[in-house]
This record gives C-alpha cells, structure tokens and sequence, in this order.
C-alpha cells in the first residue's frame, strides 16, 4: 500500500493507495521557541497483513546568524518483520550532514526547494517519468546534495498484532547542539592571525623582559657600567 502528501505520487501508485489518517505535532521542551521533538502519526486501515514499512517524511530546516541555511531535508525509515504487526514506534534524532563546508554570513537557498511537491499535478508533473517518482530516485538524487538531513540514533519498536488498522508513530528530536563546519571570510582568517600573533608577541616580550631582569639584577652576567658624567681624563 502506499499513501503520499504528493498527489503525483498517489497518481502513479493508484493500485496500491490507500488512504490514511495523518497528525503532526511538534514539542518545544526548553521554551526557546525551536521545536526540540516533532510527532508523525499515521493510521491506515485494512485487512491485508503489514510486515514491513518504509516511512520518508518531509521537513523545512534553517538555520540563522552567521550562517545562514534554508533547505528542505529527509527523514527515511524503514523496517521489516516477519510478524504480522498492527503499530511501528521509533524515536531518533535529525542531524545535518555537510560535504562541503557552509560559507560564513551568505545566504545559502539552494536546496530551499520541495522535494516531495504537496500541490496538484500540472502538466510538467503529470508527464514525469515514473522512475523519478520511485523511492529509490529520490533518495539517490537527495545523497548527492551537499547538504542533507538524517534519522540517527534511531529505536524502532514493532508490535505485533492482527487487527484491521496499522498506526505509525515516530518521534523526530531535533539535538539542541550540533557542530556545523562553515568557511569564514577572509577578513575574519586576518583577524585571527593578527588576534593570535599580537597575543603570543606580548607574552614573549613579557618572558623576555623578565629574562633581561633577573640576569641583570641577580648578576648572573659579567657587565660594567660606563657613565658619561664622569670627567674624561686628557692624555698629552
């Protein structure tokens, strides 16, 4: 059975759509007004046994300051057992994944572009080869951007049963802290250099004034002193 958001796809799968009952809803647990966990519920009724499921949900992700990123990213799960189930649980975090570094303070909206169009099909839409509607295009075409999203740290619960309704429900949490690799300009790499060798100069010139000081003071050199205020003595 299959059951998408994109009509295109429900089109080209007619045989084997079913309808389903969708809810989504997200938690903000730390009040700093970013959703930290988004709840998929998805109900479909039937009386053909499931024992597998393939999941691939949509999302809008950005991030703001300094580096600036608005991109549509993926969620794919899937799993398979060889009991008969009625309700597929998993939980897992949505981590970014970078090939290539993100440039500092440009605005990046390159893949700020739907890859699972919700709207009615057109007539560019409705003549497109089937294979690109097929799951394993479009999770091939997604891999090869430079910046995608991913379910890590994934925990599927599967709970057998015979009844005539099947639920998934996957809890996606979003890691409040993640390490993002990013490019700085150019004037901040001057910046940085010129921040790093000041520091060292002053604490070398400290190091060596006390050097000059305590060989000096504690007469660990031989020295002497010469004063031009003394009278010069004459020799004929």
């Amino acid at each position: 059975m299959v059951w998408s958001t994109s009509e295109a796809i429900n089109m080209q799968f007619a045989n084997a759509y079913t309808p389903a009952s969708v809810e989504v809803a997200s938690q903000d647990l730390n009040n700093d007004g970013k959703a930290d966990v988004i709840a998929f519920r998805a109900q479909v009724a039937g009386n053909f046994p499931i024992h597998s499921v393939k999941a691939l949900l949509q999302f809008q992700y950005s991030l703001t300051g300094h580096l600036q990123l608005d991109m549509y990213g993926l969620a794919y799960v899937e799993h398979s057992s060889p009991i008969q189930g009625n309700a597929l649980y998993t939980d897992g975090e949505l981590l970014l994944v970078q090939k290539n570094q993100i440039q500092d303070k440009k605005y990046n909206g390159l893949y700020n572009v739907p890859l699972l169009n919700s709207s009615r099909p057109t007539v560019l839409t409705a003549v497109q080869p089937s294979m690109e509607l097929e799951l394993q295009s479009i999770i091939k075409s997604y891999n090869e951007r430079n910046y995608t999203t991913m379910l890590t740290n994934n925990y599927p619960v599967w709970t057998g049963g015979s009844r005539n309704a099947f639920e998934l429900l996957m809890m996606i949490r979003i890691p409040p802290n993640q390490v993002v690799w990013y490019r700085p300009l150019a004037i901040q790499m001057i910046k940085f250099g010129w921040i790093q060798w000041l520091a060292g100069y002053v604490v070398l010139w400290w190091i060596l004034q006390w050097v000059e000081w305590f060989l000096f003071s504690y007469r660990l050199l031989e020295t002497r002193v010469v004063s031009d205020f003394q009278p010069k003595k004459l020799r004929f």
